[in-house]
């Protein structure tokens, strides 16, 4: 399930990269609209980074050996 709500959170922030990048040539950057869609972009980059850590925590913990679980907390 981690790998797909990656893969949706992915193809969200490369849409919301490529319609900024595109508004951004004819609107001003102080517009509303502009901040209002950076702003989302920065949530859902927030999100991705949050579901990248899980992932890559839940896989390092699965991948230590159970007697050196205790090093994890260091």
């Amino acid at each position: 399930m981690t790998n797909y709500n990656l893969f949706r959170l992915r193809n969200k922030i490369s849409l919301r990269k490529f319609l900024l990048n595109l508004l951004l040539f004819s609107l001003c950057p102080t517009n509303k609209f502009i901040v209002s869609l950076s702003q989302n972009l920065d949530k859902y980059i927030v999100a991705y980074q949050n579901e990248l850590l899980l992932y890559n925590c839940s896989t390092v913990i699965n991948e230590v050996p159970p007697n050196h679980i205790s090093l994890i907390n260091y």
